[in-house]
């Protein structure tokens, strides 16, 4: 999970990369045959094209250099609101047929999100209770001498034998 949580993360930034390139660094015209948008708005072209950049390396810098790791979690919430803004402004426009990598992009994130931190623990913890449990089962009988659920197995038992 861990490794593919890092291609993930690598994968998008080379994705917003990439999208930031062509917004800040192509000549317009170029920039125009991608998003017919762009000739009419250069001042939210130059704008996406920074936030895409400061978003790709948020994703990666943070838990790369183990500096503020949570630092990612609100790279991605930052791109989120940018897909989404992104999705509202072609629907706007009437270009909902451009929208398709935007919602791409942005399930990714969530993906990313929800597998970063905390939930990646939890999946862990809830993996291992599973195996301890299957563990369990296969394990032959044995009786305790009070039962499993008497109250008088509140105290530790000690083993004997050995």
């Amino acid at each position: 999970m861990h490794i593919s949580l890092w291609v993930a993360q690598v994968l998008l930034a080379l994705t917003f990369i990439w999208a930031a390139y062509a917004k800040l660094l192509q000549p317009i015209e170029e920039t125009t045959k991608m998003l017919p948008w762009a000739k009419d708005n250069l001042m939210l072209l130059k704008f996406t094209g920074i936030v895409e950049i400061l978003g790709a390396l948020g994703i990666i810098l943070p838990a790369t250099l183990r500096i503020q790791p949570k630092l990612t979690i609100f790279a991605a919430y930052g791109i989120i609101a940018l897909m989404i803004s992104a999705s509202i402004f072609h629907i706007s426009r009437g270009e909902a047929s451009l929208i398709g990598m935007n919602i791409f992009l942005l399930y990714w994130l969530c993906l990313l999100h929800g597998a970063d931190g905390r939930k990646l623990q939890f999946r862990q913890n809830k993996h291992c209770l599973k195996s301890r449990q299957r563990k369990w089962k296969s394990m032959p009988y044995r009786k305790f001498p009070h039962g499993f659920n008497s109250s008088k197995t509140t105290k530790p038992m000690r083993m004997q034998g050995f």
